[in-house]
C-alpha cells in the first residue's frame, strides 16, 4: 500500500519522473506474489490506481546502498535492515544504515521518539490478521506520513533525503546519478501474507523502505 500511496503523492507533486518508488520485504517467503486483495480493495476504495506489476521479493544489501532513504514500516524491520548493511559505509564514508528511517517518523502527528527510546512507537499497524477495517487503519497511517515523505524526498537542495537539518548531504556521485528512488518493503505495500517481520517500506531518492513482503 505504501508504494502505491507514495507514487501517487510524487505524481501529484509533479515529481513522478524524478522519483522512483518500489518495494521489497525482509524475507523471501512471499517471493513472486502480487498485492494482497484486501490491500488492493482498500486502495481502490480511496481512488488509487493499482496495477498488477508488483511482485514481492527480498531486499538485498545493495538495494539499501543504492538508495538515499530507506523507510521501515516497523522497528523490527528497521533492525533487520540495519543488520543487513552492518555498518557498511558509502562512497563518502557515511554508514549506509543512516539512510534507514521509520516510515511514520514523517507523520507530524505520530509520537516523537528520542535517542534510545523504542522505535516501536512508530510501527505501522499490521492488518494481516484483521478485516477490511484494519487495512483502512494501516492506510490511514500510511497516508498521514506520505505527503511529508514526498516533500522530503523531492530532488532539490532544500528537500533531499536526510536533509531536515539543512542541505543535500549525499556524495557528489549520488547527486549526479539521476532520478530519486523510493522503495517500499513489507506488509503495508500489499503483497500476500508474510510474517510480521516483513512489514515495511523502502523509499529512496534513491529512497528505500524496508519491511515485510506483503505490503
Amino acid at each position: 500500500m505504501a508504494q502505491v500511496v507514495l507514487r501517487d503523492r510524487f505524481e501529484a507533486a509533479g515529481l513522478g519522473g524524478q522519483v522512483v518508488v518500489d518495494s521489497t520485504g525482509v524475507s523471501d517467503e512471499e517471493h513472486g506474489h502480487g498485492i494482497d486483495p484486501r490491500a488492493r480493495a482498500a486502495l481502490e476504495e480511496r481512488g488509487y490506481a493499482v496495477d498488477d506489476l508488483h511482485r514481492a521479493r527480498r531486499v538485498g544489501r545493495d538495494d539499501v546502498a543504492r538508495r538515499d532513504l530507506v523507510l521501515a514500516m516497523t522497528a523490527q524491520h528497521a533492525r533487520a535492515l540495519r543488520r543487513l548493511v552492518d555498518g557498511r559505509p558509502d562512497a563518502a564514508g557515511v554508514d549506509v544504515g543512516e539512510r534507514i528511517r521509520m516510515y511514520r517518523s514523517f507523520d507530524p502527528d505520530a509520537p516523537r521518539v528520542g535517542p534510545g527510546e523504542p522505535e516501536s512507537a512508530l510501527d505501522i499497524a499490521d492488518p494481516w490478521y484483521g478485516g477490511p477495517r484494519d487495512f483502512e487503519v494501516s492506510l490511514d497511517e500510511i497516508e498521514a506520513a506520505a505527503t511529508r515523505s514526498s516533500t522530503t524526498c523531492a530532488p532539490s537542495s532544500r528537500s533531499a533525503p536526510r536533509a531536515e537539518a539543512g542541505g543535500d548531504r549525499r556524495p557528489e556521485e549520488a547527486r549526479r546519478r539521476g532520478p530519486a528512488w523510493v522503495r517500499a518493503c513489507g506488509s503495508a505495500t500489499g503483497a500476500p501474507r508474510a510474517p510480521a517481520d516483513h512489514l515495511g517500506v523502502d523509499v529512496a531518492r534513491r529512497v528505500t523502505t524496508g519491511g515485510p513482503p506483503r505490503s
